[in-house]
């Protein structure tokens, strides 16, 4: 019971939340500075750096630059040269001198059970072999390995042959996680792993369940691709060679909402299959009043947020502004696609006023996603 009671209470704070933030856009009496458009410091409770907040404006160059990113995705770097595999900490070599079966490493009861057997590459970098001594081999590929044997063995056999193939890759590794089948860490080998062969061996990806684009973390840089084309069309992010520490992600689309504010009824709906137009969500939403239709502006405040090395997280707001007089508004609202818990704010002042509504608006925007989080808990 109690838990049932601190849940409806939860849900009321949120309820009065949105109250005031709808109150906060719509009050007659409301006025605002004039001046350049800034947001208060991170030091305080809405946490946002003082910076300019720019507008961009909804027009053809906008919905084109949205369709280059979704054919393009994230650019890739530079793939590694997996042929010359460098050997870890934890690989297995198997290592076979041809004509001399009393150095190959002998099979053993682990080989019976399908355990990889061989010489394992010690924490300190270096595998033992007879005649040869301990010799560093982390960092290095096989066929620079089978010549520095081959080296150290000439000195008790004639013109020895040596071969190194590796066994085990247990030095190099990726984490998938987030909606996918089986969350799992997946070896890198000496064949390049894509991220489609990735989120393949991890059980695969449920639409149905999963947001509409999957993320790629490698140390400090983050690769963003669409979801969706990846899985049913093998478009763009397929061939993204993933690396030794990559994170691949797949967030759940229980955060995939929009929330609206403004001279509209419904605040709050969600994506599908982590896609939604402008002129669907005004549309679920219940549509514009004919204030706004006769020359009003329709906002979108984004936060293209990024993450510091130290965890911190670096807001960066961005603006997109609809103006409602232009004939091919409705157009072009169509084509404009949203993104996971974007706030568009519906409002009959012009787009022009831009500059002196944003920055009343933003903590009201930050207080909204307080509000839903309070409910979810």
């Amino acid at each position: 019971m109690n838990h049932k009671i601190r849940g409806a209470v939860r849900v009321a704070v949120a309820a009065l939340l949105l109250q005031a933030l709808v109150g906060c856009a719509l009050f007659p009496g409301m006025s605002f500075k004039r001046g350049k458009t800034e947001v208060p410091d991170s030091s305080k409770s809405d946490g946002y750096r003082n910076q300019r907040i720019p507008l961009i404006r909804i027009d053809a160059e906008a919905i084109r630059n949205q369709l280059d990113w979704r054919q393009a995705g994230s650019v890739p770097p530079s793939v590694p040269d997996f042929l010359n595999y460098k050997i870890g900490i934890g690989d297995i070599l198997e290592i076979i001198v041809w004509g001399h079966p009393e150095l190959t490493f002998p099979s053993s009861q682990a080989e019976q059970f399908g355990q990889p057997n061989g010489r394992t590459v010690k924490a300190d970098g270096t595998i033992f072999f007879p005649f040869a001594g301990n010799i560093v081999v982390a960092g290095k590929t096989s066929n620079a390995v089978a010549e520095e044997l081959s080296t150290k063995l000439s000195r008790v056999y004639r013109s020895p042959q040596v071969e190194v193939s590796i066994k085990g890759f247990r030095s190099q590794k990726v984490r998938i996680t987030g909606t996918v089948g089986m969350p799992r860490t997946i070896p890198v080998t000496d064949v390049p792993l894509t991220l489609f062969e990735a989120l393949g061996q991890s059980g695969g990806v449920n639409l149905e369940e999963a947001s509409g684009y999957v993320h790629v973390w490698r140390d400090k840089s983050q690769f963003t691709f669409d979801l969706n084309s990846i899985i049913e069309h093998g478009g763009p992010g397929t061939r993204f060679v993933l690396q030794d520490g990559d994170t691949v992600y797949v967030p759940s689309n229980a955060d995939d909402k929009i929330f609206l504010i403004g001279e509209i009824s419904q605040k709050i709906v969600h994506m599908k299959k982590g896609k939604m137009s402008l002129n669907e969500a005004i549309a679920q939403a219940g549509g514009v009043n004919t204030g706004v239709a006769n020359g009003g502006g329709i906002y979108v405040i984004r936060d293209l947020k990024r993450f510091g090395p130290d965890g911190e997280i670096y807001h960066n707001p961005v603006v997109y502004g609809l103006n409602m007089k232009s004939a091919n508004s409705i157009l072009l609202a169509d084509q404009f696609q949203l993104a996971s818990r974007d706030v568009v704010f519906v409002s009959t002042a012009p787009i022009s006023r831009f500059n002196r509504i944003i920055r009343e608006l933003l903590p009201t925007v930050n207080l909204l996603f307080q509000a839903d989080v309070l409910s979810r808990q």
